[in-house]
């Protein structure tokens, strides 16, 4: 598993390596809506998933089918187990990603038990 920690920057982009593959993670505050979005790109920077709203309901990887998706899930943890959905300031301090394989999937929720974790 890889954890990252976002800073509560408006628009940042985190390049991951996964067993030779690069993704990018890119995070951005939307100032209308006040939520934040992700967006995941190949490493040339090839949109692959985009403005998915990290919300309790959001399933970023799963309901994908490119070949990307079959070596990884990203989830979106969030320490605050009772907030509806994260604030511009909890980037970085209550909320961060998780890079995970697929056996690490089931580790995660271990890990993070007190934590709602979005996926």
């Amino acid at each position: 598993m890889i954890s990252i920690t976002p800073r509560a920057y408006p628009d940042m982009t985190t390049p991951i390596t996964y067993r030779d593959v690069v993704v990018k993670l890119i995070t951005r505050w939307n100032v209308r809506e006040q939520a934040w979005y992700l967006s995941i790109a190949d490493g040339q920077g090839v949109q692959l998933i985009s403005g998915f709203k990290m919300t309790q309901t959001v399933n970023v990887t799963a309901r994908n089918t490119l070949a990307y998706f079959e070596l990884f899930d990203v989830y979106v943890v969030n320490d605050k187990p009772n907030q509806e959905r994260p604030t511009f300031d909890d980037m970085g301090l209550n909320l961060r990603l998780a890079f995970v394989d697929k056996e690490e999937t089931v580790a995660i929720q271990a890990e993070f038990p007190n934590s709602i974790i979005y996926k």
